[in-house]
């Protein structure tokens, strides 16, 4: 996941169709625990897609998951606030051939906020704040490697660019203070001030 993420995030997916999906527990690696069938790798699926991060091996294969799910919702959560919540559409997909995933402009409807206060964001806004990617059982070590590499460089970034920020925020600050007029008010207080210094040392 983007963004900073407290240990008692809880993410729940609601969908519809042939599948059931399961709660999934807190933390920014999440692992998926459950009995044989009641969607453990379907969940995964769904929320890779949901962040824009899952590829198809065929467009076979995305027709067969899209006639399958009628519809999800995955609400991000922290206690009893919805952070993020998402609604796939999967009757509205359109598979991208050149890059083996769906069309993010069609997954579906993406908002940010706490409960009624939520506004409706597009995919991008989503997209940077949150960053899914699953590890599979049948994964090599070096594609786990990688997973966790790259999760380390986004966070990198992430710290980057919040220290540019401050850095812009400085400089605005240090040019905002070097202004003639400012100048003076800062002499006219420091005179006041020892006016009232001396003031006080003679009463």
């Amino acid at each position: 996941m983007g963004t900073e993420i407290s240990h008692d995030l809880i993410i729940e997916l609601n969908s519809q169709g042939r599948n059931v999906i399961p709660v999934i527990g807190e933390g920014n690696i999440v692992t998926i625990h459950g009995k044989n069938g009641v969607g453990k790798s379907m969940a995964a699926t769904l929320l890779e897609i949901a962040s824009g991060n899952y590829l198809f091996e065929n467009e076979k294969q995305f027709q067969k998951l899209a006639n399958i799910i009628e519809s999800c919702e995955i609400s991000f959560k922290k206690k009893d606030q919805t952070l993020y919540r998402v609604e796939l559409k999967p009757h509205l997909w359109s598979f991208d051939k050149n890059l083996n995933r769906v069309n993010p402009l069609t997954l579906g409807t993406f908002f940010m906020g706490r409960n009624s206060k939520q506004k409706e964001i597009n995919f991008e806004e989503f997209q940077k704040n949150v960053y899914i990617r699953t590890i599979r059982g049948n994964e090599s070590l070096q594609q786990q490697i990688f997973f966790f590499k790259d999760i380390f460089v986004a966070k990198i970034n992430h710290k980057l660019e919040k220290l540019e920020q401050k850095i812009s925020f400085l400089d605005e600050y240090q040019k905002w203070l070097n202004i003639p007029e400012l100048e003076d008010i800062i002499e006219k207080y420091s005179l006041f001030q020892q006016n009232q210094n001396e003031h006080l040392k003679n009463v």
